[in-house]
Formats: structure tokens, C-alpha cells, sequence
């Protein structure tokens, strides 16, 4: 393959893209607890995201389909299923491991491979912006 990847079709309209995303994706009434930022080891202090910064940052937090969700219960014995589900994982977690190894590591190059694309638009954007100023000034002095 000797030439490079192009995009056909209508432009994509990035906003209105990670909006819908983000809508599809929203917690629901059965979706699992919120993960503390602490334990992703992520930073809470951080610059201002582009939307399609915000939901890769949200996509990279999720990429390990081997790491559960921390286990709940809203039965009586609630307790003891928790603890049940923490010894299952426990005991399981090895061959959860095996089982979505593979599975992990097309998700960090899926998401390295959206991240370098998006690189590339935004670079792409500040050029077309240089060049349509430049050809502004130029149709404006002559």
C-alpha cells in the first residue's frame, strides 16, 4: 500500500460525534459505580480537554477488559455476595487475564491509532487556518 489513508465522505462533525457517544454511553440505573480518580492513577488537575480528548482519556480509563468493576450488591445478604464476587475474582483473575490479553492490547492500538489520527486533524486544522489567513492577507493587499 503506497498511498495514504483518506476519508471519504461527508465531514465529520466532532462535537456532535462525542455527544453522541458520551449519550450512549451515560451511566444508566444499573451501570456500575464510578471509579475514583485516585485508584486509575490518573490526575484530577489536568488542562482543559477537546471532546474527543475527553472521551479517548474516558476510553484509555476502560481499556483493560480484565479489570473488573469494583463488586455491589443490592440483595439483603449484600455482604456476603461482595464478598463471594471478590473471592471469585480473586481466584479467577488469572485466567481473566489470559482470557482478554489480547483483547487489551488491540484496545491500547486502537487507541493509540485514534489518538494519532486526531494528532493529525488538528494538526491539518492549523494549517488549513495559516493558509486561509495567509490567502486573506493576500487577496486583501493585492
Amino acid at each position: 500500500m503506497t498511498g495514504g489513508f483518506e476519508i471519504e465522505g461527508p465531514v465529520l462533525d466532532i462535537e456532535a460525534l462525542a455527544a453522541e457517544v458520551e449519550r450512549r454511553v451515560r451511566p444508566g440505573a444499573d451501570a456500575p459505580p464510578e471509579r475514583d480518580p485516585r485508584e486509575r492513577g490518573t490526575s484530577t488537575e489536568t488542562w482543559p480537554l477537546s471532546p474527543v480528548e475527553a472521551l479517548l482519556a474516558s476510553l484509555a480509563e476502560d481499556a483493560d477488559a480484565a479489570q473488573g468493576f469494583p463488586p455491589q450488591s443490592h440483595r439483603k445478604l449484600g455482604s456476603a455476595v461482595v464478598a463471594a464476587k471478590k473471592g471469585l475474582r480473586l481466584a479467577l483473575q488469572p485466567f481473566i487475564n489470559e482470557t482478554f490479553a489480547r483483547q487489551k492490547v488491540f484496545n491500547r492500538r486502537l487507541l493509540d491509532t485514534i489518538a494519532a489520527l486526531h494528532a493529525e486533524n488538528r494538526a491539518l486544522q492549523m494549517r488549513l487556518e495559516r493558509l486561509e489567513a495567509l490567502l486573506a492577507r493576500e487577496s486583501a493587499d493585492g
